[in-house]
């Protein structure tokens, strides 16, 4: 019936962790100002905190970094 309406709710969870894992396997988000935001920055970002043995006000452990092992917990 095309007179009903259909109303779809998204859970931000859950859509955060798609975008996470587009972003990682793509390694390349590109802004509509061309500007380029890369994969491999979140990664230099674990590896630096994880030297220095400090989190600089985020939660981002290696299960972020390597989620393909856990992808349907």
């Amino acid at each position: 019936d095309h007179t009903q309406k259909i109303y779809v709710i998204l859970d931000p969870c859950h859509m955060l962790k798609l975008l996470r894992n587009v972003f990682s396997t793509v390694g390349v988000l590109v802004r509509e100002d061309g500007q380029q935001i890369m994969w491999k920055y979140i990664e230099e970002l674990h590896k630096l905190q994880e030297k220095e043995g400090l989190r600089l006000g985020n939660k981002l452990k290696m299960a972020h970094i390597q989620w393909r092992n856990q992808k349907m917990k």
